[in-house]
């Protein structure tokens, strides 16, 4: 049974590493058509909810933080 996991442990991390590879060979063909970043802007959002419990020693406050970069590309010349 181990030796059929470490089988399956390999075809995986052989395709981790083929799709890594064609990642990185479409971000530098990508690059190479002068792609630049025109725009960034970065969204801060922050909230706090209040759970209340039926038993007043349970009650909960639960604190989120969400960033998001947004980033707008032009085509250019390099």
């Amino acid at each position: 049974m181990d030796i059929k996991i470490e089988r399956e442990m390999g075809k995986i991390k052989k395709i981790i590493m083929f799709s890594y590879v064609i990642l990185m060979a479409a971000s530098m063909y990508g690059c190479s058509l002068g792609m630049t970043p025109n725009k960034t802007s970065v969204k801060v959002s922050n909230t706090v909810s209040s759970i209340d419990k039926a038993n007043d020693d349970k009650d909960q406050t639960k604190n989120s933080m969400t960033v998001s970069v947004t980033q707008d590309f032009k085509w250019g010349d390099k």
